[in-house]
């Protein structure tokens, strides 16, 4: 956290939706950097027991409970939501409406995990009530690894057609200035720069980590480094081309406008 500071970052979001946050209170009062917190449902099997049944009100309900719980001590700034793939589950289809309607009731606006499928789910919220501009697909380009992975060419067009719609794309899987492991990836991204949907990007780093007896700790940092990746990044967009005033549009503007979150300078971090 000193390090991201000393880079300029006043504000992180965490988008675990698991987790308690409150268990953070401690280290956020000695924490130099700004946390917030979110509401919302992860994948399906990280979900309560006790919910993955409810109807979509009763989901309402629960994210309702927890946006009541912390407001009073950090005030969450986004709801989080989740599927699998495009082909959504019963419960992810309520939970994608159950997000849509706590979006219409608490303005707050939506984080997608769209490793896979990222045009469904941007359909889905848009025909529940949420405006384009409000939904961030978090992850999209990951849509290009794993045994469902599809080409470069389709996850370009797929993105590009979210991007022209006015939602946002939040990358997570750049690596850092020595590794080119994410050459594939890179290249998307800088092929939507180049196509003019910078003002639709984000980038974010996408960490496990916890907080013990006030002690941070983090685990499975993107290629094995933690929430600092967001300033190696910054350096290697720069050295791949990427000028300053579209550097300051992604990694500055970008998160602050659709998180309302963030100082003279922010980076959006990810948490799965």
């Amino acid at each position: 956290m000193s390090k991201l500071a000393r880079g300029g970052v006043t504000d992180l979001v965490d988008l675990t939706a698991y987790t308690n946050p409150l268990s953070c209170t401690d280290f956020q009062d000695v924490s130099p950097v700004r946390l917030h917190t979110c509401v919302g449902f992860y994948l399906e099997r990280f979900v309560d027991s006790r919910h993955r049944a409810l109807p979509v009100d009763g989901l309402v309900d629960v994210l309702h409970r927890k946006w009541r719980r912390l407001s009073s001590i950090n005030p969450p700034v986004a709801i989080k939501v989740a599927a699998h793939s495009g082909t959504l589950s019963p419960f992810e289809v309520r939970a994608f409406k159950a997000a849509a309607k706590f979006h219409a009731l608490s303005g707050l606006p939506i984080v997608t995990h769209s490793a896979q499928g990222c045009e469904s789910h941007q359909e889905l919220l848009l025909a529940n009530g949420v405006s384009a501009p409000a939904i961030m697909l978090s992850h999209p380009e990951m849509s290009t690894k794993g045994r469902n992975a599809v080409s470069e060419a389709s996850a370009y067009a797929s993105m590009a057609r979210c991007a022209e719609r006015g939602s946002y794309l939040c990358f997570t899987d750049l690596t850092g200035q020595k590794s080119s492991a994410d050459a594939l990836r890179l290249r998307l991204f800088l092929a939507l720069v180049r196509a003019g949907h910078e003002r639709r990007l984000v980038v974010s780093g996408d960490s496990s980590w916890r907080v013990h007896r006030g002690k941070a700790s983090v685990r499975n940092g993107s290629r094995g480094q933690d929430f600092t990746l967001i300033l190696d990044v910054h350096e290697k967009l720069r050295g791949a081309g990427v000028g300053e005033a579209q550097l300051a549009r992604i990694i500055y503007d970008n998160p602050q406008r659709f998180l309302r979150v963030g100082g003279s300078w922010q980076a959006l971090s990810c948490a799965r």
